[in-house]
């Protein structure tokens, strides 16, 4: 592979894929284990279908829209949901900003496909090119900038000056030689899943170091990680968290970069701020799934307490409690429009009615009020919690 020039050695001797994590503090190995038991959690979680599809949409636009946003993109997040079901529509002037939404969307759909269709996920340096020519594809970039081509000259990112395009050349092989090595693989104490969420981030940091092409180091970095993170077994959902928090931590991520190359112990800072991100947005998704798990939970003590009544006053009475389940308080007139069919069942009856049903749950345990307003009487259902089967007799 050839020596590495002098200038390399003199001025980045930060890139010597190595890493060195015998003085991590304790929490970072906390914080790793946390993240492989929520990610293992988040795998193997059953949820309908029409919620996992939600799921992944609500997450894909968070990460998609994070990658682009960090370089600057100003589309919303409802924006990119768009751009996702094929119905963003821009004006002219900002066709670009659609454009670099599709790109990285492209990117991590590809990569998705990989991996459901069981294809190979290894890092590769031709993956690593193309990653970049498919983010800048058909986007305007600065005069001597060839999408997946090595950058061409002497390369600032703010203060930090770049390899030279012939180091940039050895170091992105060197770069996949080494994270394709067998110091990768599990090693005692940590398994293969923990493992290849710190091969993720280091991937990250090290293409960021690197800096091989003229434009769109960071997106590839993050598509890069987001590779590696399912090829290590992170559900989909889960490996778009990390992008979702560089972009909402933004200041302090670019300065986990500069920092990262500056002090001894700089990759490890890196790579603890990225891993406490990762493990409070899965700590926040759980949460997600853990509600409409309660709810889904809820609905179903429901249909069973209701399936011994009969006739209209029943259903509707049952209708109004579905139609109120994951609600904010609502007053008894806002309640009678609630959704389409709770208006149609109410349209020819006074507020009497709504109020007398509305009683009738209140008594039977199912609504809890809060001053002129009523909700759903949902966490009845954390009563089906293992830990609540402990104070019960067999």
């Amino acid at each position: 592979m050839g020596h590495l020039s002098n200038f390399l050695s003199k001025t980045h001797p930060w890139i010597n894929f190595a890493l060195d994590l015998r003085n991590a503090p304790p929490t970072f190995w906390l914080q790793l284990g946390e993240a492989k038991s929520l990610c293992q959690r988040m795998g193997q979680v059953p949820l309908e279908e029409s919620l996992r599809h939600e799921l992944m949409k609500i997450y894909l636009a968070k990460g998609v829209r994070a990658s682009a946003a960090i370089e600057g993109n100003t589309l919303s997040e409802e924006q990119v949901r768009d751009q996702i079901e094929g119905d963003l529509d821009l004006p002219p002037s900002q066709g670009y900003l659609g454009r670099e939404i599709q790109n990285v969307l492209s990117g991590c759909n590809a990569v998705l496909r990989d991996a459901k269709s069981g294809a190979s996920l290894e890092v590769t340096e031709k993956g690593i090119r193309d990653f970049n020519g498919g983010l800048l594809d058909g986007l305007e970039v600065e005069e001597g900038v060839a999408p997946g081509k090595i950058g061409q000259g002497t390369r600032h990112v703010g203060r930090y000056k770049c390899p030279s395009s012939e180091d940039c050349r050895r170091l992105l092989s060197r770069l996949v030689e080494w994270l394709n090595g067998s110091g990768w693989d599990p090693q005692e104490g940590v398994d293969g899943l923990s493992w290849g969420i710190l091969r993720s981030l280091t991937a990250h940091l090290y293409l960021v170091w690197i800096h091989p092409f003229g434009d769109g180091n960071g997106r590839t970095a993050r598509l890069l990680e987001f590779q590696i993170l399912l090829a290590a077994g992170v559900p989909a959902p889960s490996a778009h968290l990390l992008s979702n928090h560089y972009n909402n931590t933004r200041s302090v991520y670019y300065r986990k970069l500069e920092v990262s190359s500056q002090v001894d112990g700089g990759d490890v800072a890196f790579l603890a701020y990225a891993l406490e991100g990762f493990v409070e947005g899965l700590r926040k998704q759980w949460e997600w799934v853990e509600a409409r798990q309660l709810a889904m939970t809820w609905e179903a003590m429901v249909h069973r307490q209701f399936s011994v009544a009969t006739g209209p006053v029943a259903k509707r009475r049952r209708d109004l409690l579905l139609a109120m389940t994951s609600q904010a308080p609502m007053t008894p007139t806002q309640l009678m429009g609630i959704t389409p069919e709770i208006a149609r069942q109410y349209g020819k009856r006074t507020i009497k009615t709504m109020t007398r049903d509305l009683n009738h749950l209140l008594a039977n345990g199912f609504l809890v009020r809060e001053g002129r307003a009523y909700r759903a009487a949902v966490e009845l259902a954390l009563s089906h919690r293992p830990s609540h089967w402990l104070s019960q007799s067999p």
